[in-house]
């Protein structure tokens, strides 16, 4: 009889939690057209901001010799469930025009399971775009000087920093943390509990690295170095978000910022370099945000045996020569048509849709990224079957009016 009523106890739970789960099917939105107001674009400036030193930390390397894969979403199995929070920290000018298409995607998420942080670098736009009333649960953090190129960093440490004194999982036992960086002109290519489950899998953060040739290098107490190019809008675990904000130095006047040296000869030891201090490829520009989360948390690598192994670098190895995308890439954007197989096949798909999609640039695109301006239902499938969570650039007045019941909707 015991026995009897303890079976039909572990049977009520599962039901429960079962139908506790109500929350995978989201209320979506009455379908139309997706028709935005334009944004202003972000202007440069030579504005100084004042270094400060801060103490820096070793985190060692190990040579092996095995190539990386790049990791893209579908590459993970749907059963790997994660527990915990995803703060989602969107860098925009003064409003966040898909605000609607982002309130969908929370709907039906979970209570607790993710949180909303947003640095406007205009606060008297946020303001008149009453962007914060509009969706509530978003958050503001502080705005800090930003420069396009110059640096766009600290603000993104600033989005890091508010967000960790949170402390939004520390009641979850055995839950994650993971912090994700978005543009204005992001959007998710899949619905809340994919793009949760597959960021919660694992403590290991992801940078999406460009080919090799692009990378910097240099020649520091008679070894050779390079620095390691990345795509901005990295995903990154607590133990690493806490490693960058804790040793982020702002950009100063000179376009000076600290690119740590940690592993190999460096172990155990407190070194830094300048950016001046490299020799940079003539097809890589030496914007901050496309080296200072590598460079701050990994530092400038020695190639050693050809390939590299960092604790918490998701994907594994880096293979110190490949000409081809490394890491994991979480979110799509198109710049080349060889970098990265899986990006440029989406990117192909949407360029060849012609029966109703539109992207500004296609086979080589140079200052920007492709802007997305016209997406049909069969592009919109391409997106959401694509192995990325999140993809760029999305025009503020794009038309898809399927996008909600393509995307969003769980298949």
């Amino acid at each position: 009889m015991q026995m009897a009523q303890s079976l039909f106890l572990l049977w009520l739970g599962s039901a429960a939690w079962f139908a506790d789960a109500g929350f995978l099917i989201p209320r979506l939105p009455s379908k139309g057209p997706i028709m935005l107001a334009a944004l202003k674009n972000t202007t440069a400036s030579d504005n100084a901001i004042a270094e400060h030193p801060l103490p820096l930390e070793t985190l060692p390397g190990a040579p092996t010799v095995r190539k990386v894969p790049v990791l893209h979403a579908d590459n993970i199995s749907a059963a790997d469930w994660g527990s915990g929070v995803v703060h989602f920290l969107f860098l925009v000018n003064d409003d966040l025009p898909h605000a609607d298409i982002w309130r969908a995607f929370f709907s039906n998420a979970p209570s607790g399971s993710w949180k909303v942080l947003i640095h406007c670098k205009d606060p008297a736009g946020r303001a008149r775009n009453a962007v914060f009333s509009k969706s509530p649960g978003f958050a503001q953090v502080p705005t800090t000087p930003t420069w396009y190129c110059h640096d766009l960093v600290t603000a993104m440490a600033t989005l890091a920093s508010t967000a960790l004194t949170l402390n939004a999982a520390t009641t979850l036992v055995g839950s994650r943390e993971k912090f994700v960086f978005l543009s204005e002109s992001a959007l998710p290519i899949k619905p809340f509990v994919e793009v949760h489950s597959e960021l919660l899998r694992d403590d290991s953060s992801d940078f999406c690295l460009f080919p090799s040739n692009q990378w910097a290098s240099a020649s520091v107490d008679g070894s050779f170095v390079k620095l390691l190019k990345h795509h901005q809008w990295v995903v990154l675990s607590r133990a690493h978000a806490v490693q960058f904000t804790q040793n982020w130095t702002p950009v100063n006047s000179q376009s000076q910022w600290k690119i740590q040296l940690k592993s190999g000869t460096w172990q155990n030891q407190a070194r830094y370099m300048f950016p001046q201090n490299f020799q940079y490829p003539a097809t890589a520009n030496t914007c901050t945000d496309e080296w200072a989360f590598m460079a701050t948390i990994f530092g400038a690598l020695e190639p050693m045996s050809g390939s590299r192994y960092v604790p918490g670098f998701g994907g594994g190895h880096i293979d110190m020569q490949a000409q081809t995308t490394q890491g994991r890439c979480r979110t799509w954007s198109y710049w080349d048509s060889t970098w990265d197989s899986a990006a440029s096949d989406l990117g192909t798909k949407i360029a060849q849709d012609f029966s109703g999609s539109k992207m500004s640039c296609y086979g080589k695109c140079h200052a920007r990224p492709a802007t997305l301006e016209q997406l049909s239902k069969a592009s919109l499938h391409a997106l959401r079957q694509s192995p990325f969570l999140f993809a760029r650039k999305f025009s503020t007045t794009i038309w898809m009016p399927d996008f909600y019941s393509i995307v969003l909707s769980p298949h």
